[in-house]
């Protein structure tokens, strides 16, 4: 089995992809739910994901990486360990006690590579950039593990960044709908859903 689908294989059996009705961070309603937090649990997921996410960070190029909290933040710095790279992590908000920051940890003129788990429309990795432009970094391009496919690429393409991604909601339905582990009637409704 090819290591992509082993890994949505895994995604969808583990319960990390969802089917029913959700409210995502961007305020939208869907009916597929992807949650990458879950897959810090399952030790086989885990491993393939770090695996499969250092063959593609290992041709990139960058000084720092830097976690979005909370989504971001575990794998950014398992990606970090393991590529011997300093890391930095940025809040949803700035700290209202002690120093007042929006960004911790590896903070300067660095160049950053911005890690989240899940991109839909880009809100929280546009901010993520902002704020470590305000401490002086700089960002080219950002990881995610799923790219929705929901506007995130494009938000951040006018912002100068280059969004790089493991796989893509689509991969997620078409590979599970492919193996047998999504249905017609679910495949159909993300289908229709986001428009393709």
């Amino acid at each position: 089995m090819a290591r992509l689908d082993r890994l949505i294989e895994l995604m969808v059996s583990s319960g990390v992809v969802e089917f029913g009705d959700f409210v995502l961070t961007s305020g939208s309603r869907s009916p597929v739910y992807i949650d990458m937090r879950r897959a810090l649990g399952v030790v086989e997921l885990r491993e393939l994901v770090v695996k499969l996410s250092l063959d593609v960070l290992s041709k990139m190029e960058f000084e720092s990486v830097a976690g979005i909290v909370t989504g971001g933040l575990p794998w950014a710095a398992i990606f970090a360990d393991h590529l011997g790279k300093p890391l930095a992590y940025v809040r949803t908000s700035r700290k209202q006690h002690g120093l007042g920051k929006a960004v911790e940890g590896f903070v300067g003129e660095h160049l950053y590579l911005v890690v989240d788990d899940v991109a839909t429309t880009g809100g929280s990795l546009a901010r993520a950039i902002e704020a470590l432009r305000g401490v002086g970094g700089s960002v080219r391009e950002a990881f995610v593990l799923v790219d929705r496919g929901q506007g995130a690429s494009e938000r951040l393409r006018s912002m100068g960044v280059t969004l790089v991604s493991l796989t893509s909601l689509r991969d997620v339905v078409n590979v599970g709908y492919r193996l047998g582990l999504i249905d017609g009637e679910l495949r159909e409704k993300v289908y229709l859903y986001m428009g393709w």
